[in-house]
């Protein structure tokens, strides 16, 4: 371990490499979609059936949703990669992301059936 590593008062993104090769590249983001959408369908059913639960999985579903936007946006390649990114993010992930927050802060102070 460096010594940059453990001196408190250095940043985490000083000692961190700058690129790094993902021989499952693929995998990970076919994992994060299928745990959205798990989620996603998760809180629909829930909600619908009015189960006090379905914030737990609505918060979950925003969580992922804003960490695949951030993760899409900040490992795109400059040009259309980024710009799609970004138009996902901005389009699709984020609203969707504060559609379930709302859901799951409404849903929260809900007495318990």
């Amino acid at each position: 371990m460096t010594s940059a590593a453990r001196t408190p008062s250095s940043s985490a993104a000083s000692w961190l490499p700058t690129a790094t090769l993902a021989s499952n590249w693929r995998t990970v983001w076919i994992g994060l979609d299928a745990a959205e959408a798990v989620a996603l369908i998760t809180t629909g059913l829930l909600s619908v059936r009015g189960h006090r639960l379905h914030t737990l999985t609505a918060t979950v579903a925003a969580t992922l949703l804003v960490v695949d936007a951030w993760f899409d946006t900040m490992t795109a390649a400059p040009g259309a990669d980024q710009v799609s990114a970004a138009a996902m993010a901005l389009g699709a992930e984020l609203p969707l992301a504060a559609v379930c927050a709302v859901l799951a802060a409404r849903g929260h102070g809900r007495p318990a059936d």
